[in-house]
């Protein structure tokens, strides 16, 4: 494994809801090295949020490994509420501030990846 920031080495993460535990993440392995950007995707409870809320924010917040094994960055973590503001469920801060905009431009700009009207992803070629 190459040097990284931060560093998960077969995860777990299992909650107790009165009698019942239920598992969030198990056996998760990530390794993220200085300078790569992490997107984290999944199915609804697949245990997304915990890792990010619970593990990687609370880390960089904290500075030192909070249910990982290593972490190394003096970066600060914001988190965005997706809630919706008003009655679009579309209409979100992320939106609303057009963070969204920027997230998808820098990917866009990084992979050389453009979205054709149609919605089909192709290079994007003379870049």
């Amino acid at each position: 494994m190459t040097e990284s920031f931060i560093v998960c080495e077969n995860l777990v993460k299992i909650y107790k809801v009165a009698d019942l535990e239920v598992v969030a993440l198990q056996g998760l392995d990530l390794a993220v090295a200085p300078g790569e950007r992490l997107g984290i995707v999944g199915a609804s409870g697949s245990g997304k949020s915990t890792l990010v809320e619970d593990v990687l924010v609370k880390s960089l917040r904290s500075g030192k490994p909070v249910g990982c094994n290593e972490i190394e960055c003096n970066l600060k973590p914001v988190l965005v509420d997706q809630s919706p503001i008003g009655k679009n469920p579309r209409s979100t801060p992320a939106t609303y501030t057009k963070l969204s905009d920027v997230i998808r431009d820098h990917y866009s700009d990084r992979t050389k990846l453009t979205a054709e009207p149609t919605g089909t992803v192709v290079p994007a070629f003379g870049s």
